[in-house]
């Protein structure tokens, strides 16, 4: 079993976690469809460094990453 690894989407309702055991192609390719489509939705995705409470950008999933922020597109009106 590897490493579990999520991201957490926010959503009206607080946040949805979706969680992947890097030992696992499935779980991992799982993850990477969720995280294309919100991406192609407009979502921005970012790393959230834990030790440094800071977050950085990301373009791309990267199974490895431990927590990943998406925050959905900003509409104004």
């Amino acid at each position: 079993m590897g490493a579990m690894n999520e991201f957490k989407v926010l959503d009206p309702n607080g946040h949805t976690r979706t969680t992947w055991d890097t030992g696992s192609p499935e779980e991992v390719e799982t993850a990477r469809r969720i995280f294309n489509d919100l991406m192609n939705r407009g979502y921005r995705a970012f790393r959230v460094d834990g030790g440094a409470g800071e977050s950085v950008p990301q373009s791309a999933f990267d199974p490895k990453d431990k927590e990943t922020l998406l925050v959905p597109p900003i509409q104004t009106g």
